[in-house]
């Protein structure tokens, strides 16, 4: 919740429009809808030299372009723009699509605005049946480069260019080591996706995890600062249970190590037997 009201009252600390470093075209007499394609008002820009399959431009020669017709661009610190030719008739979205898709799957609190994917080399056309070949070293940083592979195990080389967001929370004082994290020491925060730092905690941990040592104030939170708040002690006197079935038993056991729910421990029965049991709450255990 405190991510979503983040995201409604967040304000752009730049300009409408900004530069990227790379762009596709198709046509070759670039325009101002060429790099951005929703705006309104459409301006020559450059005509593409013949037969080139990429070429590039100062970045000051297109802000001062948009200048002239009273639009503000900021060059985002780019130098030089890029642009790529891609012909019409090819669809990059199912591309997209899936590396997308990575992202995902790795960073449940990223927000992609967009991705760019940028052939390396000129295309006619893409196989029929492609493979996406995306390593996990390429989710640690928002450009880098994969490939397609086709059934004949012809590749395809892209770039690919993450823009978007990544949702987070800081430490809103310091924190001791040992304290539980919670809404009452943590704040949420929204940081540009650049590269991999760690994976952050999420609001549904909040409460079930404790500082590993000490964070100072306004540090993002990750997953290797924190550990499980353990419900559960060593040397603890806890109701195990077993259930097969219909059949369901459940007898007092003690603990031969502490840990938080969902923590695979060891416990022993009244009997001396040493079992394995996953904590469910702090007073049960199920034993397997």
């Amino acid at each position: 919740m405190r991510f979503l009201l983040l995201l409604i009252f967040s304000i752009s600390l730049f300009g409408e429009y900004l530069l990227k470093s790379d762009y596709i075209f198709s046509n070759p007499i670039i325009t101002a809808k060429t790099i951005f394609p929703n705006i309104q008002k459409d301006i020559f820009i450059y005509k593409a030299p013949e037969n080139r399959f990429s070429f590039y431009l100062n970045s000051n020669q297109i802000v001062e372009t948009f200048r002239k017709y009273g639009i503000e661009v900021s060059k985002n610190g780019i130098r030089r723009v890029k642009f790529t030719y891609l012909p019409e008739n090819i669809s990059l979205e199912p591309i997209r699509d899936e590396v997308s898709d990575n992202f995902f799957t790795t960073y449940p609190n990223i927000d992609i605005h967009h991705i760019d994917i940028i052939p390396k080399h000129p295309l006619k056309k893409l196989p029929e049946n492609w493979s996406l070949v995306f390593r996990e070293s390429n989710l640690r940083r928002s450009v880098g480069y994969f490939y397609i592979e086709d059934d004949r195990g012809q590749k395809i080389h892209f770039k690919y260019i993450v823009d978007g967001s990544i949702y987070l929370l800081k430490s809103d004082r310091n924190i001791r080591k040992g304290e539980v994290i919670d809404n009452s020491n943590t704040y949420p925060d929204i940081t540009k996706f650049d590269r991999y730092r760690g994976s952050y905690i999420s609001e549904e941990q909040l409460g079930k995890v404790v500082a590993k040592h000490y964070i100072p104030k306004d540090r993002a939170i990750t997953n290797r600062m924190v550990e499980k708040l353990k419900v559960i002690k060593r040397n603890q006197i806890v109701r195990g249970f077993i259930q097969d079935g219909a059949v369901y038993i459940e007898t007092d056991v003690r603990t031969l190590q502490g840990g938080g729910v969902g923590d695979i421990i060891t416990i022993e029965t009244s009997e001396g037997a040493v079992l394995k049991a996953k904590i469910v709450s702090s007073k049960l255990v199920q034993i397997f």
